[in-house]
């Protein structure tokens, strides 16, 4: 008996790859524990898209008596653009964390590192501002962000997720400690 042929490609790729052939259990190299997954294309595509570019402003140009045209050289915009990219990378990097590193042994219950975050934020150096941290999962996203990941860890992350060279380099330079 035949077998019947499956109607989306990426379902029969997944299928012949197995669920966990991509998963990987690793030594951060912050010394932490972690199993690594594969973060689909198509989410990080999505967040990237969630921010948009500003609009490019536009000049009256006085050798064609005024009319508008678009000046995307504007410093201004410039500057907008360079920020949008930022908000960019910090999104995919998220979005990284959330779903493609999970902790061996989860959070550890000594508050040490949640000290040591506040001080940073109470001496205006990161902003939690975003987070609940009494929320499980907040707080966990902020253990993995601010203390268990490095630079070098997102570059595996994000080879192992298919982001291409050019993107892993994109990624890394906007890497905090960079």
């Amino acid at each position: 008996m035949a077998q019947a042929k499956e109607r989306n490609p990426a379902v029969a790729v997944a299928k012949q790859r197995g669920p966990d052939n991509d998963v990987q259990e690793v030594t951060l190299s912050t010394g932490h524990r972690a199993v690594l997954t594969p973060v689909a294309t198509s989410l990080l595509e999505k967040v990237r898209r969630q921010i948009k570019d500003p609009p490019i402003p536009m000049w009256e140009n006085p050798d064609k008596a005024g009319r508008k045209e678009p000046n995307p050289l504007d410093p201004t915009y410039r500057q907008q653009l360079d920020e949008a990219e930022s908000q960019r990378s910090d999104a995919i990097m998220d979005a990284l964390i959330l779903f493609g590193v999970e902790l061996v042994g989860g959070v550890p219950d000594d508050d040490g590192w949640l000290k040591k975050l506040r001080m940073l934020e109470r001496h205006g150096q990161i902003d939690l501002g975003d987070l609940d941290l009494e929320d499980p999962m907040d707080r966990e996203f902020a253990y993995k962000k601010y203390v268990a990941i490095s630079a070098d860890d997102y570059l595996q992350l994000m080879t192992l997720s298919g982001v291409t060279a050019q993107g892993v380099a994109e990624q890394v330079d906007s890497f905090p400690s960079n």
